[in-house]
């Protein structure tokens, strides 16, 4: 075989297993995210994984999806926050405008569970979709 085709047939090698480790292997997941029990209204939720990828997705009505995560074991981080004034719902129709609207329920979560090196949470991340709560244990 000449050097030519050689070196044509390794670089066409090289590029099939970039193309095989691409993203056409990662996991979507979602779920609800709750804190005791109870729905987080406003937040967002992290994976991270080993091999130091991390992304993150936001949390609204305890509901979250995150795409494009590599398999394999992740670390989760939660974090709750409290709803800016402009989430508030609109007024309700019928009330008077003496009664001020509510927002959803902020409680905040212990901060292990939004610092990497120390969360609990953890998942191992399947290629594909897949269902995956998170329930965050108030102590």
């Amino acid at each position: 075989m000449s050097a030519l085709r050689l070196s044509s047939a390794l670089v066409i090698g090289l590029a099939l297993v970039q193309v095989g480790c691409g993203g056409g292997n990662t996991g979507t997941v979602s779920g609800s995210v709750t804190a005791g029990g109870e729905p987080i209204a406003f937040g967002s939720i992290g994976f991270i994984t080993p091999e130091g990828w991390a992304g993150s997705a936001p949390i609204r009505d305890g509901k979250y999806s995150l795409t494009e995560i590599p398999p394999g074991p992740a670390k989760i981080t939660v974090l709750a926050v409290p709803p800016p004034p402009a989430m508030a719902p609109p007024p309700t129709p019928g009330a008077s405008p003496s009664q001020p609207t509510k927002l959803p329920p902020f409680r905040p979560i212990p901060e292990l569970y939004s610092d990497a090196s120390k969360t609990p949470l953890t998942y191992e991340v399947k290629a594909g979709d897949q269902t995956h709560d998170v329930d965050v244990p108030m102590q």
